[in-house]
């Protein structure tokens, strides 16, 4: 993430407060709460043909994540990917440790 930031044109300082604010409490609850739903069974991945459906659509304005959840759960919408997925995770390893002689 650091390196995209990098790559797209950000500071280093913004980027640097963008890593500090995802540090925090409020940061940390929510990552343990998603944590938790997708623990839960929480759909967390939407099918390409539901996403050109909502595209196509109008959508409520009223609508919320989880009744749009609810929704592609209803018209078979989700799928589970195989997670971890390997070229990502190595991809991320390699970003790390370049990211950590960047420091």
């Amino acid at each position: 993430m650091y390196l995209a930031m990098l790559e797209v044109g950000l500071s280093t300082f913004k980027i640097d407060l963008i890593y500090v604010g995802v540090r925090t409490e409020a940061a940390l609850e929510a990552w343990n709460n998603n944590t938790t739903a997708r623990i839960q069974g929480e759909p967390r991945f939407l099918t390409e043909r539901y996403v050109n459906i909502i595209q196509d659509s109008q959508i409520n304005p009223d609508a919320t994540l989880a009744s749009i959840q609810q929704q592609a759960v209803e018209q078979q919408g989700t799928y589970e990917p195989v997670l971890p997925n390997a070229k990502i995770k190595s991809a991320c390893e390699v970003a790390l440790t370049k990211f950590k002689t960047l420091e």
